[in-house]
Order: structure tokens, then C-alpha cells, then sequence
């Protein structure tokens, strides 16, 4: 049987080395892994960081809204 799909993990929020963390640390099957950026692209102060993030995208607070 094979299945296929695509696997994302959030590279964490300890300001530490993905590379310590499972699943993110993977290889069989490597697993894309996402950190959190700021708006200028500096690592945000709270993502993990490392040879294993594939992606980055910018993070911020999230705030509730009332609809």
C-alpha cells in the first residue's frame, strides 16, 4: 500500500535547535518544517531555529475579534 501526502510541523516555540525536537527532526520521512519570522525576516524571538526549517512566514499575536 503507498500513501502520499504532505507533512507540516511547526518548528516550535522555545527559541532552541528543531534539531532536538521530534517530529520535527525527521529524516525518514523529512517532515517540512515551519518557524515563525518577523516582518523584516529576522527569526521571531521565540522560534525554534536550525538546519531543518524548510519555511518561514511572519508571526504575530493573535487577537480576538467579536463578529
Amino acid at each position: 500500500m503507498v500513501v502520499l501526502g504532505v507533512v507540516v510541523f511547526a518548528a516550535g516555540n522555545t527559541s532552541d535547535d528543531v534539531e532536538l525536537y521530534s517530529p520535527q527532526n525527521l529524516t525518514q520521512p523529512k517532515p517540512i518544517v515551519a518557524a515563525a519570522s518577523t516582518e523584516t525576516d529576522a527569526p521571531a524571538y521565540f522560534t525554534n531555529t536550525g538546519a531543518y526549517i524548510d519555511v518561514a512566514a511572519i508571526a504575530r499575536a493573535a487577537e480576538a475579534t467579536d463578529y
